[in-house]
């Protein structure tokens, strides 16, 4: 059993490209709890669970279980340049994985791949000008050393990770343990959620004090990004007839419409 995110086996299987959170959505109110529970219900509720299933149905031909999501906190921009429009970043390094690095050229960026522990470095010695990654990076990657900007609203209100079992293995535990391990690994992810909103909020406040600034984007800004992102999303819904199920679902919970350019 692991607990580890989609985009990482996304080379793989598609469908976990969508399942963790393509560019631009499961979003929300970043800073609270109301992402990571729309998320939730997207995942559970919509549709009697049609995204889950879907997804199940993905891992189980790949011999793995999908148990359950959690919800980890905000994906977004932090930058050693201050960001007012999205022509800010045109030029500029940004490190980003998987689609994420289509949206960064779509932004005019230049998208630069490297391990997320490696990015310090990379940071202080102007090898990237930028990073998307989660927020509470800032303290646990001492981030905060070597970004000066905080771009909000984010991205994505929440990125999602998963707890996965070897399928074999599943199938093995009795009925009862099934229900356990589900039931905890859902309440976990409650749990884990809630503390990483208590984790963003007060690394906010400890990055502040170091002297990093919040640069706030326009709605008008935003839509932009949304319409820079769209195509990505139509693109990859195209890979296979369960992903492009699994986008239109996204868009159908969130009430994504298409943005003119």
């Amino acid at each position: 059993m692991i607990c580890s995110c989609g985009w990482y086996h996304g080379g793989k299987m598609p469908e976990a490209m969508v399942e963790a959170g393509l560019p631009m959505s499961y979003t929300g109110p970043g800073f609270t709890m109301q992402g990571s529970d729309r998320a939730y219900e997207f995942f559970y509720d919509f549709k009697g669970g049609e995204f889950m299933k879907i997804l199940r149905q993905a891992y189980d031909e790949k011999g793995v279980y999908l148990v359950a999501p959690m919800a980890t906190g905000c994906y977004t921009f932090l930058t050693k340049f201050p960001v007012k429009t999205l022509d800010d970043f045109k030029g500029k390094k940004i490190r980003a994985v998987g689609l994420w690095s289509k949206l960064v050229q779509n932004m005019g960026a230049a998208p630069v791949t490297i391990e997320p522990g490696e990015a310090y470095l990379a940071l202080q010695r102007g090898t990237v000008d930028g990073i998307i990654y989660l927020v509470f990076s800032l303290d646990v990657y001492k981030y905060k050393e070597v970004v000066n900007y905080v771009i909000v609203p984010p991205p994505m209100a929440t990125a999602l990770d998963a707890f996965y079992v070897n399928k074999k293995a599943w199938e093995a535990l009795p009925a009862d343990m099934k229900k356990i391990l589900t039931d905890c690994a859902k309440e976990n992810a409650r749990h884990y959620t809630e503390a990483s909103l208590k984790e963003e909020l007060d690394t906010l406040k400890n990055a502040e004090k170091s002297g990093v600034k919040v640069n706030k984007l326009s709605d008008a800004e935003m839509e932009k990004l949304l319409g820079m992102a769209l195509p990505i999303w139509d693109e990859f819904a195209k890979k296979s007839e369960r992903t492009g199920k699994l986008v239109e679902l996204v868009k159908e919970f969130y009430k994504v419409k298409k943005v003119a350019p």
